[in-house]
C-alpha cells in the first residue's frame, strides 16, 4: 500500500512539472502538453493551422513524448499526438509511446509506416523544411532550392553531434579522418568553435561552407529518418549518412546525391574510394553536385502529406461541435 502511495505521489509530482510546461496558444487554438521547448505561438503545427484552417474557439490539445504518457488520459478535449522521435529504442523513455496511444488519440503522426485511420505518417522533416501552407507551388518552391544548393566547398568535412551514445558516428569518424579533414561542432569530439563564433550558430550557413557533411541517424531503424538528412541536402553539401534501415525515404530522395555508410557492411573501401575521388576530381564533383538531390515525386508527396493533415485537423473541429 505504501509503495503504491508513493508511486501515484510521483506520477502526480511528473503531472505537475509536465503542466507547467503546458501553453495554450494566445488563440486559444492549440495547448501544447510534453512538447519541446519552443516558441509555440510561431510552432508550425499553430501556423498551419492559421493559414489552412482558421481558428475558432475550439481548441486542439497537440501531444508529444517529453513527459509522462499518463497526462494523456486526464487531459481533456481532441487529442493529437506528434512525434520525431525513434521510438522503438528500447533503452529510451520516448519507448512507453511506441503504439503512438492510438487508442486516445483522435489523430497521430510519426515516422512510422502504420495502417490505421486516427494515424498519419508525418516525419520531421516535412514541418523542418516545408513552410505550412497547403500550396503546390510553395512546396515546389521549396523543393527547387533544395535540388540547386550548392557547397562553397570553403572545407573539407563537418560533423556537428552532442553526443554518439548509440555508436553511430564513431565507426565513420574513425574510418574517414586519416582521409579528410573533419571540422567537429557539437560536443562531441570537439575541435572547433567556428558555428558559434563566425556562424551565430546557424547550421545551415555553417554546413553550406564543406563539401561533405557526416550526419548518421541516432539510431539506423526503418522508416526513420529525421532532419539530419535534409539539413545536408539543403545546405549543399553532400552527406555521408547512416539510417533509415539503410533505405532512406527512397521515393523522395535521389540515392545517388547521399553517400550512404551501410551498417551492415563491414568494409567501407567503396564508399572511401568515392569520398577520395569527389575531393580530388573537380569534373566529377561538379557532375555529382548536378544532380536534382528530390525525386519528382517529392512535391506530389509533400502536398498529399498536406492535404491528409489539413483534412484530419477539419475532420476533428467539426466532431468538436
Amino acid at each position: 500500500m505504501l509503495q503504491e502511495l508513493i508511486q501515484k505521489a510521483k506520477l502526480w509530482n511528473r503531472m505537475r512539472r509536465a503542466r507547467a510546461a503546458d501553453y495554450r496558444t494566445k488563440d486559444r487554438t492549440i495547448c501544447y502538453h510534453n512538447w519541446w521547448s519552443c516558441d509555440y505561438e510561431e510552432e508550425w503545427f499553430h501556423r498551419f493551422i492559421v493559414n489552412n484552417i482558421g481558428t475558432d474557439s475550439h481548441t486542439f490539445h497537440f501531444f508529444s513524448v517529453f513527459g509522462p504518457r499518463e497526462m494523456i488520459a486526464h487531459t481533456p478535449g481532441k487529442k493529437i499526438l506528434f512525434s520525431g522521435e525513434n521510438l522503438h529504442n528500447i533503452d529510451m523513455d520516448f519507448h512507453v509511446y511506441r503504439d503512438y496511444v492510438l487508442d486516445a488519440m483522435d489523430l497521430a503522426m510519426g515516422f512510422d509506416n502504420l495502417h490505421d485511420v486516427k494515424y498519419l505518417r508525418f516525419p520531421l522533416w516535412i514541418p523542418y523544411l516545408f513552410p505550412p501552407i497547403v500550396d503546390h507551388t510553395r512546396i515546389r518552391e521549396r523543393i527547387n532550392e533544395i535540388n540547386r544548393a550548392k557547397s562553397t566547398c570553403k572545407h573539407d568535412c563537418a560533423l556537428i553531434a552532442s553526443h554518439d551514445k548509440w555508436g553511430t558516428r564513431r565507426p565513420i569518424y574513425d574510418a574517414l579522418k586519416d582521409h579528410m579533414d573533419i571540422h567537429c561542432a557539437g560536443r562531441w569530439q570537439h575541435n572547433t568553435d567556428a558555428l558559434w563564433k563566425n556562424y551565430e550558430n546557424n547550421k545551415l550557413h555553417y554546413l553550406a561552407d564543406f563539401r561533405f557533411s557526416i550526419c548518421p541517424e541516432n539510431t539506423n531503424t526503418r522508416f526513420y529518418v529525421t532532419e539530419k538528412l535534409f539539413e545536408a541536402l539543403l545546405a549543399g553539401t553532400i552527406p555521408i549518412y547512416a539510417g533509415g534501415d539503410n533505405k532512406p525515404e527512397t521515393d523522395i530522395v535521389n540515392s545517388h546525391a547521399v553517400l550512404l555508410w551501410d551498417t551492415r557492411e563491414t568494409n567501407h573501401t567503396p564508399l572511401i574510394s568515392e569520398i577520395k575521388r569527389l575531393q580530388s576530381d573537380p569534373i566529377y564533383y561538379s557532375k555529382f553536385m548536378r544532380q536534382d538531390k528530390l525525386l519528382p515525386y517529392a512535391e506530389e508527396y509533400v502536398y498529399d502529406r498536406f492535404t491528409q493533415l489539413k483534412n484530419h485537423l477539419l475532420r476533428i473541429r467539426q466532431e468538436m461541435t
